[in-house]
């Protein structure tokens, strides 16, 4: 191999290594809690292991998860937005989804609706996002003690977004634009 192709190769290998990077942009850890009986025992063999944001907009934020050790029972991956407060956004539900075995990520996708929430202010800022995972099924992990579940994994991570207030429950933007189409090729005849 020579210097030339050495070189590309590494470029090329450079470029995948942040092209793959730029898909989804690491959260910042906030707080981060772990089962109730893990941390009695010392047992680490499960738990959250990061998050990502996906994509945002003015009426949706996406983010994905990584987590380890939740192959072997069903469990359920739940999600919430967040203020500065670190309560619950209104309009924004949370998301629930319940886990395949083997798997080790999961993307959430949060819709903002802010017909139901009465706001003034023309955003609503989002700063946290709180993930847990517990037994799917079990009463008590549904228990939420000052922000950690009492046997399930709790994870909290900063984010800086903003939902936006106008925007239509749809989706779809209150901004008409007018498009002239100009024929081409065989469509001009």
């Amino acid at each position: 191999m020579n210097f030339t192709t050495t070189i590309i190769l590494c470029l090329s290998l450079c470029w995948a290594a942040s092209a793959g990077a730029q898909d989804c942009q690491a959260l910042s850890p906030g707080q981060s809690g772990s089962t109730l009986l893990s941390d009695l025992l010392g047992e680490d063999a499960q738990g959250i292991t990061g998050a990502c944001q996906v994509a945002a907009g003015d009426d949706y934020y996406s983010a994905r998860v990584e987590f380890r050790g939740f192959a072997d029972q069903e469990y359920q991956l739940t999600g919430q937005l967040l203020d500065a407060d670190r309560r619950s956004i209104p309009g924004s539900e949370p998301v629930r989804i319940p886990l395949e075995s083997g798997a080790t990520a999961v993307d959430l996708t949060f819709r903002f609706t802010p017909a139901q929430a009465g706001y003034t202010e023309p955003y609503v800022a989002v700063r946290y996002l709180k993930v847990s995972i517990a037994e799917a099924g079990d009463p008590l992990s549904e228990l939420d003690l000052g922000g950690f579940n009492l046997l399930g994994t709790t994870a909290e991570y900063r984010l800086d977004h903003q939902f936006r207030v106008g925007a239509s429950g749809n989706g779809t933007s209150n901004v008409t634009v007018a498009v002239a189409f100009t024929p081409v090729m065989r469509a001009a005849t």
